[in-house]
């Protein structure tokens, strides 16, 4: 259900990894959550969701981003710790299928 679109909000961290444990990942320091520096758009690049900064908008613009199954359609938008689900990672999704978790570190 979860790689359908269910909520993930209610999941934990081992549910999380259980359900995500074939996906690529990526650890990125937590700091950048609270500096308010991480932009969607980088963020896509950092998990190799996008080839580049410009591949990642043009996804956005076409509606074919997630965040936490909810899609986004902001291309200057910015990841904050509100965005996590489990206290310290989040999944992105590119269209129906990509997935990536992010962690967030330190």
């Amino acid at each position: 259900e979860i790689l359908f679109g269910a909520e993930i909000e209610r999941l934990s961290q081992a549910e999380l990894d259980s359900i995500f444990s074939d996906v690529p990942s990526c650890s990125i320091e937590r700091g950048r959550l609270t500096d308010q520096s991480l932009g969607l758009v980088e963020l896509l690049v950092l998990t190799e969701l996008a080839k580049s900064k410009s591949d990642a908008r043009r996804q956005i613009g076409q509606g074919s981003i997630w965040l936490n199954n909810r899609r986004v359609s902001d291309p200057e938008r910015l990841v904050t710790a509100e965005d996590l689900v489990t206290g310290d990672s989040l999944v992105l999704r590119s269209g129906k299928k990509r997935y990536a978790l992010a962690r967030f570190v330190g």
